[in-house]
């Protein structure tokens, strides 16, 4: 939620050992005022940078991307290489700016790894790119779901329920 969101911005917390987390806070929503790779919701990158120094890291050997509006953030941090991950056709979901995003994204990456055929398919043909891409499918066994299944002895009972683990971003 955006409350949760809020609680978490600008902290740098600890997960696990050699495993951190941080939500930038941003004055404006990134990913809609973008120009040249240049994101005015990341306008100096101070923050980002204080956050490399305090986990002590100058440079990364990969960066995984995987939402095209964090795009700004890449000014900030050294890489060696950079892999794009698009989880969705985000044409298709409503994101602003997506064509402005994806290809200063897949002009920086290294390579594209998509979640699904169709959205490897899509960015191939819509920016022509000459990025290595594979498939690397999000986690949902299609055979499995796609024929009736023995119901679960968890969901006997009247009560309907659902499941979903995942992110839904509207």
């Amino acid at each position: 939620t955006l409350k949760d969101r809020l609680a978490r911005a600008a902290k740098l917390l600890q997960a696990q050992p050699n495993l951190h987390t941080y939500v930038p806070f941003t004055p404006v929503p990134c990913g809609l005022a973008v120009q040249g790779g240049y994101d005015c919701a990341f306008p100096s990158g101070g923050a980002i940078r204080r956050v490399c120094k305090t986990i002590g890291v100058d440079s990364f050997d990969l960066v995984l991307i995987d939402d095209p509006k964090l795009l700004g953030v890449l000014r900030y941090v050294d890489y060696k290489k950079l892999v794009y991950r698009p989880t969705d056709i985000y044409s298709q979901m409503g994101l602003k700016n997506w064509r402005l995003l994806e290809s200063h994204l897949i002009e920086q990456c290294d390579a594209v790894v998509a979640t699904s055929g169709p959205v490897l398919k899509f960015l191939n043909e819509t920016f022509a790119h000459e990025k290595p891409g594979k498939v690397f499918v999000n986690g949902v066994d299609y055979d499995l779901f796609s024929q009736p299944q023995a119901k679960p002895a968890e969901y006997t009972g009247a009560r309907k329920r659902c499941v979903y683990v995942g992110i839904l971003d509207f």
